[in-house]
């Protein structure tokens, strides 16, 4: 039988891969270095690729904080817009998501809060209200209420600056009590004119409907807009007299404790009228073992002078309270 080589006169296809192979078995470990080369080129190639990715992806990040930080900056010299009281704790480590990491603000229940601006659905730009509290991103109601999860309130709104309202010794119709208050009042308008704006109800406390409550405290608010302190001259003798409406006041308390030195205070009274009194002061001073107590200040027999300096030092540092936020260069410094 011929073979098909022998009829075609050419040559046999085993004995050319025979051939090929004795050519190139002495370069087989030069073939094996070039397959890997290969590899290694392809797999620069993807982590080039991804690495490119990972560029932008950093670079719209630097981009997205540069905003915020430019946001933050500019906020600085805002007007404060709105004030709230938290009704949560909030620990921004739970939280990820934050424009400015760096910058977002972590507060506890019952803490004020000034909003400044809002930045998006998500983030006001603000600050808790305290002395040394910096200015940075707090979460919206919106946000923090999808974190609480119970659909609970999160926010009170409150008046940018707090009213101040003077109680005791006793009611506010005793001739004692309006005599002290009076002499607080004087001292007030002297030692902070031009940064004192007082409020006074048109009417009664006890008579007041919503409406005219909820008028009321717009007055309060709008006094306090600019950030000046806030006195509400009004005649509420208990702190019981203000929960229903949102004043969210700093109750001044000044308290004779000593029941000999207040009867003698009282001496001018009728009996029945000074029984009364009495029975309002340690009404007031019961006030205080209550939790959590409703004064925000107890001044204790203390003579004119020490009253003045108490009352003097504890209204610096709530007017302190509100403004300690940092020039923005030195953002720009901590930042950097």
């Amino acid at each position: 039988m011929v073979s098909p080589a022998e009829e075609g006169g050419g040559m046999d296809i085993r004995l050319l891969h025979k051939a090929l192979h004795s050519i190139f078995e002495p370069y087989s470990c030069i073939r094996h270095h070039l397959f890997v080369r290969v590899i290694i080129i392809f797999c620069l190639r993807i982590t080039l690729n991804n690495f490119c990715c990972c560029c932008d992806v950093n670079m719209a990040g630097f981009a997205a904080e540069d905003k915020a930080f430019q946001a933050l900056t500019k906020a600085v010299n805002k007007q404060v817009q709105l004030a709230f009281k938290a009704l949560v704790d909030y620990n921004v480590e739970e939280d990820s998501d934050c424009p400015l990491p760096s910058y977002a603000l972590s507060f506890k229940k019952k803490n004020y809060l000034h909003m400044k601006q809002k930045y998006n659905d998500d983030w006001w730009i603000g600050r808790v209200v305290g002395e040394c509290e910096t200015i940075g991103f707090l979460p919206s109601e919106l946000k923090l209420k999808a974190l609480m999860a119970n659909g609970e309130a999160v926010y009170q709104a409150a008046p940018i600056m707090r009213p101040i309202v003077f109680m005791g010794p006793s009611n506010k119709r005793s001739e004692l009590t309006e005599l002290l208050h009076s002499g607080l009042i004087n001292f007030m308008k002297e030692r902070f004119a031009g940064r004192l704006n007082i409020v006074r109800p048109l009417m009664s406390i006890y008579s007041m409907n919503s409406k005219q409550s909820r008028d009321l405290a717009l007055d309060v608010r709008e006094a306090g807009a600019s950030l000046k302190l806030v006195f509400m001259n009004c005649d509420a003798s208990f702190p019981t007299d203000l929960d229903q409406a949102a004043f969210h006041p700093l109750i001044i308390y000044i308290q004779i404790s000593r029941r000999k030195v207040l009867e003698r205070l009282l001496k001018e009274s009728s009996q029945r009228r000074r029984e009364a009194e009495l029975s309002d002061a340690y009404r007031l001073y019961d006030h205080m073992q209550h939790t959590p107590c409703p004064y925000s200040l107890v001044i204790t027999d203390s003579n004119f002078d020490d009253a003045t300096q108490n009352l003097e030092l504890f209204l610096e540092s709530y007017w302190a309270s509100t403004r300690s936020v940092p020039d923005p260069s030195t953002l720009r410094q901590d930042d950097s």
